[in-house]
């Protein structure tokens, strides 16, 4: 399992809810957990990294209509060869 670095941080609830509903009103498609990693994106202006599964669906499509910055990064499982 990925550790995270001590500095990260979490958003302020404040500004990420309404973000939220301001993405989902363009993207009603997003399930929750996506729409979190889009607000997030645009609060923090950060980028985003994507699993080679998790580009293959809808995700990618809407971070580029987002005008977000993301990547896809190889997932290995711990003990294996992948």
């Amino acid at each position: 399992m990925f550790q995270l670095p001590d500095d990260v941080r979490l958003p302020d609830p404040r500004l990420l809810v309404p973000e939220m509903t301001t993405v989902h009103q363009r993207h009603p498609q997003l399930n929750l957990m996506n729409l979190e990693a889009v607000a997030a994106a645009h609060v923090l202006n950060a980028r985003v990294l994507l699993s080679e599964r998790a580009a293959e669906g809808i995700h990618p499509e809407v971070l580029t209509l987002e005008q977000i910055a993301w990547r896809i990064v190889e997932i290995g499982v711990p003990g294996t060869n992948r």
